[in-house]
């Protein structure tokens, strides 16, 4: 237990209050881990301490984290052991992952891929991740972290793709999905030979070809869209390739174009790639406060990454078992008032410090739902 003292005063005199609460016991997670890892006890024990500290503190900020171990270890010793962790060589580059595909079992996937930056003083922290659509939200299951500012390359977003393609081999990919970034000749002409449908939006000054080997730009050629209105075009060329294009004028006048291998796949398959945006909020302000973090090097960015995937899928799975114990109200636009790893951590934070067991109390549905799935793998 952690002793909180505060002075309060009473009739002139100053009384002593201490409250107690009991620190969260990572035991639970612990057993859910050592279904998917094949780590060294004490590897998963410490990973499970992380994980349950994130939970309850919301933060990435190690000092903060030392704080809620359930170790009787000091403070600055429970730190360094952070440290050590974050500093080996000790999740491999796909662990997370596999983690990941056992838990959902996804046989076929729709993938987004985009980038989430932030500046630590004179230090510019750049992830590159390929995530899941799923439920309105995305599931991060790779990524790399770039040592440079500014915008990937077309080999740093080949190497994530061929990564996962050679750990799933049998997973079917059925679109991927990513903003103006993710465009050019060549990346194209990747996922064409790869046999990888997609959906992707087109930079405006992007030049489609005429006939008698005439070429206009996308803004000239929608130019005299209104808002709210949309158009389709196609097959024209683009990009070296040939492509379905539709375009809209959005309320903030911008003109939004995004183009396909395939027709039918247009604005409204598009919005899917919004649910990376909200995996990065929750990663951010809106869950665990990744910008908190005192780390720079990439290699430990990349582990911390690993960390927060664990604490997300755990966060969704749980929200999917509250889900169905307490429905989540829908507001009158017809979006949710909570996302389910939302609803999720709320529920484990719940538990967590009230000093319960964790299965003992989310019960088998949440155990249901990350148990391993046989037929991945």
């Amino acid at each position: 237990r952690d002793l909180h003292s505060f002075p309060t005063r009473r009739s002139s005199d100053l009384v002593l209050i201490t409250t107690t609460y009991t620190m969260p016991n990572s035991s639970g997670f612990s057993d859910i881990l050592k279904q998917h890892l094949s780590w060294h006890k004490a590897r998963i024990d410490c990973l499970a301490s992380i994980i349950t500290a994130l939970f309850v503190r919301q933060t990435v900020n190690l000092s903060a984290l030392k704080n809620a171990f359930s170790s009787k270890a000091k403070p600055e010793s429970i730190y360094r052991r952070m440290q050590r962790f974050f500093a080996g060589n000790l999740i491999g580059r796909t662990d997370v992952a596999r983690f990941v595909f056992s838990v959902f079992g996804w046989q076929n996937v729709r993938l987004t891929l985009d980038r989430t930056t932030w500046e630590y003083g004179k230090s510019c922290i750049n992830i590159l991740v390929l995530a899941v659509v799923w439920r309105g939200v995305a599931i991060p299951v790779l990524w790399e972290t770039l040592d440079k500012k500014g915008n990937s390359n077309t080999g740093e977003r080949m190497g994530l793709l061929e990564l996962f393609r050679e750990t799933f081999p049998e997973v079917h990919i059925e679109t991927l999905y990513a903003d103006r970034e993710f465009i050019g000749n060549e990346w194209l002409a990747y996922l064409r030979q790869a046999g990888i449908s997609y959906c992707i939006r087109c930079k405006e000054n992007a030049q489609i070809a005429g006939k008698g080997g005439t070429r206009q730009a996308l803004k000239s050629h929608f130019r005299a869209l209104k808002t709210g209105e949309g158009k389709r075009l196609g097959p024209v060329m683009l990009y070296g390739q040939q492509h379905y294009l539709e375009a809209t004028r959005l309320t903030d006048g911008q003109l939004l174009v995004v183009c396909s291998d395939k027709e039918g796949k247009g604005i409204e398959a598009y919005g899917e790639r919004w649910q990376i945006e909200t995996l990065f909020g929750s990663l951010k302000s809106k869950g665990f406060n990744l910008e908190d973090t005192h780390m720079t090097a990439p290699a430990k960015i990349d582990r911390l990454m690993s960390v927060l995937a664990i604490g997300f899928v755990l966060s969704c799975r749980a929200g999917e078992a509250e889900e169905k114990r307490r429905p989540i109200k829908v507001k009158k636009h017809g979006r949710p008032a909570q996302s389910l790893f939302r609803a999720g951590l709320d529920r484990l934070v719940s538990v967590l410090l009230r000093g319960m067991r964790l299965l003992e109390v989310l019960g088998g549905e949440v155990m249901d739902l990350l148990a391993v799935k046989e037929d991945v793998g």
